[in-house]
């Protein structure tokens, strides 16, 4: 089993998703999703979406732009109402988030880290 992250997949950009839409399926990794997806609570949806079929399991992190209102969003949320709208999406695809209690992680080496992701995640081994 391996570990990999994935970041800043900014899918505001059409491209973007295409390239997102085309992930391998990886049934037996579980996957980090270490911030930026997007602006919009349903850039993060179309993400889950798209990757939570293709990985044992999802682990999810925010970043600074999944917290970031545009100013043409018709939702103006932003902040910790933002996140909480981000958390409960995640909660509706099962995806595991920093504040979750993890009990089967420990027994991942170090060695299945392909690349520390870009936001901390204290259950996350680093070399």
């Amino acid at each position: 089993m391996r570990l990999p992250d994935i970041s800043d997949l900014h899918l505001s950009h059409k491209r973007n998703r295409e390239g997102l839409q085309a992930v391998a399926h990886y049934p037996e990794d579980w996957l980090i999703v270490a911030g930026d997806v997007g602006e919009r609570v349903e850039h993060l949806r179309f993400a889950l979406d798209q990757l939570t079929p293709r990985f044992a399991k999802v682990i999810w992190t925010t970043g600074n732009h999944d917290l970031w209102c545009p100013s043409d969003a018709t939702d103006r949320t932003r902040g910790q109402t933002r996140y909480d709208q981000l958390v409960e999406t995640c909660r509706s695809f099962g995806v595991l988030i920093p504040e979750d209690p993890l009990r089967s992680v420990s027994h991942f080496p170090s060695s299945s880290v392909l690349q520390c992701p870009s936001s901390p995640v204290p259950f996350v081994p680093c070399s």
